[in-house]
């Protein structure tokens, strides 16, 4: 892909709860549909139980705090979008499963009232937010369970973490066979996503440490999928779009693993 700000036609500025929507930049028309899902944001710490982000929030109170329903819903609308560019490459993909994933993925974080955040996340974590979906989606029909389990564990394929049961990881390793492609794409669309709330982050609330320090994360991360699954990188991890989000990962001089004041200042200094 490679966006560009022509990909954007419209009259008047786009505004969500009194926010401009930024142009997208080199993530063009892309970042915008994605923005647009994005409505539901909490205003205030009485919005939602929790939010995603959290650290960066109460670092930068300016950000939006975005909930759970705003992050399917537009991560839906990525997946659904960046599977389709390699679907007209050419490229075998099974689009409904990578869309209940992206629908499911999530799901037991608002039962669990928790988000933990990419820095902190831990197998055992993963652990316990399977074991939670299993207890919100398993009933009496087997089949219908096998289907949503392999929904559900296809965004743990690749780490298949030790400490899951052994018919899970025997599944997961399954999924890996039968849908290679699926397994790499949704971490790295995973990935994607977190560069695009970076991206509203320093171009609509002004956090300009925000996409500098995620990108610094991510960016090796999205190099290594790229060069194990070449689909992606070849036709997303591209171009405009991947130079746009190295030169920001490059800039960054702090700590990734959080907003904290120490990188900050590293930052600001060095």
């Amino acid at each position: 892909m490679n966006a560009s700000t022509s990909d954007i036609t419209r009259a008047a500025p786009l505004f969500l709860k009194g926010v401009r929507i930024a142009d997208g930049g080199p993530l063009g028309s892309s970042y915008v549909r994605w923005r647009m899902w994005q409505h539901d944001g909490a205003d205030s710490e009485t919005d939602h139980q929790f939010y995603r982000w959290k650290m960066w929030c109460d670092e930068f109170p300016e950000l939006r705090r975005q909930g759970i329903q705003d992050h399917i819903l537009s991560f839906m609308a990525l997946v659904d979008e960046k599977a389709s560019v390699l679907v007209r490459h050419g490229i075998r993909l099974d689009t409904t499963l990578l869309l209940r994933c992206a629908q499911n993925h999530d799901l037991p974080e608002p039962h669990l009232k928790r988000d933990v955040a990419a820095t902190k996340k831990t197998d055992p974590d993963d652990l316990l937010e399977y074991r939670t979906f299993i207890e919100l989606m398993r009933d009496g029909d087997p089949v219908r369970w096998a289907e949503l389990e392999e929904v559900y564990l296809l965004q743990l394929a690749r780490k298949n973490p030790e400490c899951f049961p052994p018919d899970a990881r025997q599944k997961m390793q399954g999924i890996l066979e039968q849908y290679p492609g699926e397994s790499w794409l949704f971490p790295a669309l995973e990935l994607l996503d977190y560069l695009y709330s970076a991206y509203e982050g320093t171009y609509e609330r002004g956090v300009t440490i925000m996409l500098p320090c995620v990108a610094a994360r991510h960016v090796p991360r999205l190099d290594r999928i790229a060069a194990e699954f070449k689909p992606f990188g070849e036709h997303i991890w591209n171009g405009e779009l991947r130079s746009f989000f190295a030169e920001a990962a490059a800039s960054f001089k702090g700590d990734t693993s959080g907003p904290g004041s120490r990188q900050l200042h590293l930052f600001e200094t060095e």
